[in-house]
């Protein structure tokens, strides 16, 4: 009995994690006050974690709410002053306020910690930059790409700093190098450094501080042709299953709920897999499509259900559940067509 709270804690970590992950991906989507839902939802189970508090600093951040962004962020260094992700909310949310001092001390204080990170060294030029733009921010961006070369981002700062210094040779060829790196950067001015995740620190995570998985960047298309992907199938069972059944009733009925039997408890692994392995990683996706698309969702919903249909046929031998298969795809058809391809952009949830 002795190990039961311990149990009990590590359960708590991990659904306050899978809860961080799903504001990851629901940031990355743009659905800013969703995210901050699930990490409300993270915070109730753990008030003090500071990996939650600092997500829910950034989310805030990212929405454009600086003074909001704020107080979670100082709650996650009070839990633990070195917190990378809380001291780069705090860094930006004070240079957002205009209280520019404030900025510069968590800036140095975030690179005291750990000057071979890339990470902080990354963000301390970021931040300084938009504040006193100097030999520290060009130095501080030049050790980030010493250490972290293939980083798109850390090209992309060292051309915002030397840009701002009027060293326009060293930012036209950092900019070309974070292009090459990530086409995406094109569009990146300023980088966007916020979208990184504060463990992610050059291959040196804090001992205590789980990786929640962070949004990749095109998560937007990857969800997108997942739940298409699913769809399509599901459809096409709900479709080719009742067809199936009804050429084995030549066979008689007690083969039609044979073989309605094994194409039933074969549906359920197929999208057991699905659901095991989403195309955007190992996050609950019909919680996020839930948030983000209900009709989406209860397509998804209803291809789940269509294995468990199969069986009902099976057991009773009853025509009706054939019928509420057929409805089941013609639902996920036409989600398919006509809701998958607003999935991901922001403001598209119903």
């Amino acid at each position: 009995m002795t190990g039961e709270p311990e149990e009990v804690g590590r359960e708590t970590d991990a659904e306050v994690r899978t809860y961080i992950q799903r504001a990851d991906l629901l940031d990355d989507l743009g659905h800013f006050a969703e995210a901050a839902e699930e990490l409300r939802d993270a915070l109730r189970l753990a008030p003090d974690n500071p990996e939650a508090l600092a997500t829910l600093g950034m989310v805030e951040l990212r929405a454009g709410r600086a003074e909001q962004a704020l107080v979670p962020a100082r709650a996650a260094l009070a839990v633990r002053a070195d917190h990378l992700l809380g001291q780069a909310v705090c860094g930006y949310a004070l240079v957002e306020l205009e209280r520019k001092a404030e900025a510069v001390d968590v800036a140095r204080a975030m690179l005291d910690a750990d000057p071979g990170s890339w990470l902080r060294q990354l963000h301390f030029a970021a931040i300084v930059r938009r504040v006193r733009n100097g030999q520290a921010t060009l130095d501080a961006a030049w050790q980030a790409v010493r250490l972290a070369p293939d980083e798109a981002e850390t090209h992309l700062v060292l051309a915002a700093v030397a840009g701002d210094l009027g060293l326009t040779d060293i930012a036209r060829r950092a900019h070309a190098e974070a292009v090459r790196l990530d086409p995406r950067a094109a569009d990146d001015t300023p980088p966007a450094v916020l979208r990184l995740r504060a463990s992610r620190s050059g291959g040196r995570p804090a001992p205590d501080e789980a990786d929640p998985a962070p949004a990749q960047p095109g998560v937007r298309r990857g969800l997108r042709s997942g739940v298409a992907r699913f769809l399509a199938v599901g459809a096409l069972y709900a479709w080719g299953a009742p067809l199936l059944v009804a050429l084995t009733m030549l066979a008689g009925p007690t083969a039609a709920r044979f073989v309605a039997g094994a194409v039933g408890l074969g549906g359920i692994v197929l999208f057991g897999a699905f659901r095991a392995h989403p195309p955007t990683g190992p996050v609950p996706v019909l919680r996020v499509l839930g948030r983000l698309d209900r009709p989406l969702a209860a397509a998804c919903v209803g291809v789940l259900a269509a294995p468990p249909m199969m069986l009902v046929f099976a057991a009773l031998g009853s025509p009706w559940p054939l019928g509420v298969l057929i409805l089941l795809g013609a639902f996920a058809f036409a989600a398919l067509v006509l809701r998958t391809d607003d999935l991901g952009r922001p403001g598209s949830g119903t």
